[in-house]
């Protein structure tokens, strides 16, 4: 694959869809897409810039440190907004708004390295959602259906029973309904930006820059993404380990559906698909069927559930994403990306078929 940095005037004249990877957006970049000699550059300026834009390296470093300067921002404005003792539990609407707050803080921190960057925001995953509703429609339909498939071979299986309702009244069922679907919307934009978004756009870019200074000039860009899914999907395991009610196989679980999100940002080039199944995945599984996700049981849930038997195969306190049932469940998530999510002009699939 060429390092040249070519326009981009085929995607968009026929689909008005940028590639996933755009190149920097300034006047030099510009000048040598239509040819034109480059000045001399500077050894210190090769330190920072590469064929590419600012180094990966030094991006990282600086959505590292915009973030951590933001998170103490953040802390400071909710201290004075809702003052508590220390150690004293955060109130509810702050435990479920805090996904929501961590997408702001590295959104806003991925917007002003964009800035520095001179690329779009959009780049890292969250583009427009102008045709791609669908998608997003298609991922909640998808999610809430993979969850309520797993939750039913528990069921029927005889490794999860249901004892009645947990709310009660129309109205205490809607409020929760639409408060929990605003959580699980804000973790879900949170861990797709985070692990999916800027950090899988600025790895696959710091990783192909290497292979093809080894000469590996050919794909650098679908190998260096593929690399970087593996490597952000040990760490969202590793995230994971966090959670204190979380298992073996649930950690595992996790590293795969963050898997199975790369896949999808690879067929489409957008995190749209990914966020609304992570969306309605948590929610089917917390709030609407009621079990635990991590250890972790909700109080306003709608249903009472209860694993029994091995937690092997019943996911036990862990919640189904414990049960080994899951990694089946999964495996038709990958096939059903493969089969629904053909690959869109823009996107890295469509990009590397191009070149092959």
């Amino acid at each position: 694959m060429s390092d040249e940095i070519t326009p981009q005037a085929t995607p968009i004249a026929t689909t008005g869809e940028p590639e996933w990877f755009p190149p920097p957006q300034d006047d030099d970049t510009l000048q040598h897409d239509v040819g034109q000699q480059r000045p001399e550059e500077s050894p210190l300026h090769k330190v920072f810039y590469g064929r590419d834009g600012l180094r990966a390296g030094w991006s990282l470093l600086l959505f590292i440190l915009f973030t951590v300067l933001l998170v103490q921002l953040m802390g400071k404005v909710l201290h004075a907004v809702a003052p508590r003792p220390k150690g004293a539990p955060a109130p509810e609407w702050l435990m479920m708004s805090q996904s929501a707050i961590l997408f702001v803080i590295t959104g806003l921190a991925g917007y002003i390295v964009s800035l520095i960057e001179h690329r779009p925001w959009s780049a890292y995953g969250i583009n427009s959602l102008r045709g791609r509703l669908g998608q997003v429609a298609q991922g909640k339909l998808l999610g809430f259906g993979l969850l309520s498939l797993l939750v039913g071979i528990l069921w029927s299986t005889g490794k999860l029973t249901f004892a009645g309702m947990n709310l009660h009244g129309a109205g205490s069922i809607v409020l929760w309904a639409l408060l929990f679907g605003l959580s699980f919307l804000g973790v879900a934009l949170f861990e797709e930006f985070a692990f999916r978004g800027y950090l899988q756009f600025t790895l696959t870019r710091g990783i192909a820059g290497v292979l093809r200074n080894v000469g590996m000039e050919e794909h650098a860009k679908a190998i260096g993404f593929w690399i970087a899914a593996v490597l952000l999907v040990l760490a969202f395991g590793g995230v994971h380990a966090l959670n204190t009610g979380e298992a073996t196989i649930g950690l595992f679980s996790a590293g795969l559906i963050g898997f199975a999100f790369a896949f999808s940002l690879w067929r489409t080039g957008s995190l749209w698909w990914a966020i609304g199944f992570h969306m309605a995945w948590d929610w089917a599984e917390s709030y609407f069927y009621g079990t635990a996700d991590s250890g972790e049981l909700l109080p306003h849930r709608l249903m009472t559930s209860i694993p029994q038997g091995n937690p092997v195969f019943s996911g036990g306190a862990v919640g189904p994403e414990g049960s080994v049932w899951v990694f089946a469940v999964i495996a038709l998530a990958f096939l059903l990306i493969a089969l629904t999510l053909k690959p869109r002009p823009g996107s890295p699939a469509a990009e590397f078929a191009a070149k092959r």
